[in-house]
């Protein structure tokens, strides 16, 4: 048992002798005492001496634990709390109520914190630029871009923008995705996919299906 310990228990003894000096001994209790002291003495624990000084003890520990704990009070040093900030990175905006991170905190999220955007940007002092990051979007670029393939398109047959899903339909393609898709896979421009389609001796889509499902001999009777 620690230094510590012994003031403690020293402390909770000089109380229950004062509660013994008080109240009128408690007989069951007294008991109750008595014969745990003598299981002390029995383990020796304790010597026969010691009996009766043994039993006032745990006498007053039981009088002391039916009045309730004596805590110990020492001197408790203030923790710093961790105030709420609002956070922005390169990668998210880290919302200052919850800590949770987003690439956009909005207004559906702030909700939940019975806040509107105008109220949270006052609270954290922030700006409209502060709410969000920008998100980096890969583009294809190059004759890969479908941007690029449409532009294509519409110089070369001279068509608009609303025309070319009209066109690429007649040329058995459902959209620009798909000619991207078989340009890629044949290793051809997409424009050049589009002109073998004008020659009825080439058709490229017809060969493709065919090597699919019958072989080179199919693929070249699709030619004829």
């Amino acid at each position: 048992m620690t230094p510590r310990e012994d003031n403690k228990m020293d402390h909770q003894h000089e109380r229950g002798a004062r509660i013994m000096s008080d109240h009128v001994l408690d007989k069951e209790r007294w008991d109750d005492s008595v014969s745990l002291a003598k299981d002390q003495m029995r383990h020796g624990k304790i010597t026969v001496a010691d009996l009766e000084s043994t039993a006032k003890k745990i006498y007053c520990k039981l009088e002391f634990l039916s009045i309730g704990p004596v805590f110990d009070v020492e001197a408790i040093t203030q923790t710093s709390i961790a105030a709420k900030t609002h956070e922005k990175t390169r990668t998210h905006v880290k919302c200052g109520e919850c800590g949770k991170e987003f690439k956009l905190l909005s207004s559906k999220h702030l909700k939940k914190h019975s806040l509107t955007r105008k109220e949270y940007m006052a609270k954290y002092t922030i700006k409209n630029i502060d709410m969000s990051v920008k998100v980096s979007r890969k583009t294809t670029k190059g004759e890969s871009n479908p941007l690029t393939i449409m532009s294509d398109i519409m110089k070369s047959y001279k068509i608009s923008r609303k025309e070319v899903m009209g066109f690429l339909k007649k040329k058995e393609f459902a959209g620009i995705k798909q000619l991207k898709e078989f340009a890629e896979e044949n290793k051809m421009n997409p424009l050049k996919v589009l002109y073998s389609r004008e020659d009825p001796a080439v058709n490229l889509l017809d060969e493709k299906a065919a090597v699919e499902t019958g072989g080179k001999a199919e693929a070249k009777k699709a030619k004829k």
